[in-house]
């Protein structure tokens, strides 16, 4: 796969990961508590965690959208993104294991297993490639060592 296509998959896979972060977000400040009980939690529902929870899903999306926009320059946020997803697995499959059998947490870990793996799978595609072009260019030239005058 050439390189300015998977970088532009690696964007657009990262945007539609800061897109879905947003619309959970919002899902959860905004969702009635008839909702909640579909996804399998008990009322009654304390609307303050869901809010924080909502929040801290759109301060995620930033991340995720600022390295979609520019996969070189906020090549740290897609590292975090790699991270959170795979630290939101971790966590809501042993919520599901050991706490609380709610399919909706099961789901949520799987779903945010295979995003961060698809991202760690491409960006490490799309670093191999960088480095086969960086060390392409550089056998491509030659270069002279400048003489050293010694006195």
């Amino acid at each position: 796969m050439n390189f300015h296509r998977l970088k532009n998959i690696l964007s657009i896979i990262l945007a539609l990961i800061g897109l879905h972060s947003f619309s959970v977000g919002i899902g959860l400040m905004v969702m009635p508590d008839n909702f909640m009980s579909f996804f399998g939690f008990d009322p009654p529902f304390e609307r303050f965690f869901s809010t924080q929870a909502g929040i801290f899903h759109i301060v995620l999306c930033v991340a995720y959208f600022l390295s979609a926009m520019n996969i070189d320059r906020y090549r740290h946020f897609i590292l975090f993104t790699i991270t959170a997803k795979f630290m939101a697995t971790a966590f809501l499959i042993f919520y599901f294991v050991f706490v609380k059998n709610i399919w909706v947490v099961a789901l949520s870990g799987i779903l945010d297993g295979l995003m961060g793996t698809v991202v760690w799978k491409i960006y490490t595609l799309y670093k191999q490639k960088l480095v086969y072009i960086s060390e392409k260019k550089s056998t491509n030239t030659v270069k002279f060592n400048k003489p050293v005058i010694i006195n």
